[in-house]
């Protein structure tokens, strides 16, 4: 078994603080896994922040399929035509949840982001297993 990627708080904001975000209206974060850095990223960004409920993974780690393609569990009704969107997700295995979540939301310019793995923005490169510095809150 390979050593997982442990990213760290210092670590994860040290390469967020180099990477080059572009200019948006606002930040989409596919929750789960998307929150918490959405939310890092709409507040640097000074831009709203909205979610996109996909689901295509059990929680926990190593992580099982649920579904065979990402699922919307939580309908998005918002108006976003016409919109430059950060797409933020924690990591990209395949895509398929970054593919899924643009098409529910056409007629925008979608720049995508993860911490880990492929896109258009990324922070680390694409790892067998990774723990984010928020994985571990169960204690709170």
């Amino acid at each position: 078994m390979r050593t997982p990627l442990r990213i760290t708080w210092p670590n994860f904001a040290k390469r967020l603080s180099k990477a080059a975000l572009p200019d948006v209206d606002l930040v989409v974060a596919i929750a789960r896994g998307g929150l918490i850095p959405g939310a890092v990223l709409a507040s640097k960004l000074e831009k709203p922040l909205l979610t996109v409920w996909l689901r295509m993974y059990e929680d926990g780690l190593a992580p099982v399929k649920k579904f065979s393609a990402p699922r919307l569990v939580a309908p998005f009704g918002a108006s976003v035509a016409g919109k430059r969107i950060l797409l933020v997700d924690d990591l990209a295995r395949s895509g398929a949840t970054l593919s899924r979540a643009r098409q529910l939301l056409p007629e925008t310019k979608i720049t995508t982001f993860v911490v880990v793995g492929k896109a258009d923005v990324s922070l680390f490169p694409q790892h067998a297993c990774v723990i984010f510095p928020w994985s571990n809150m169960q204690h709170l």
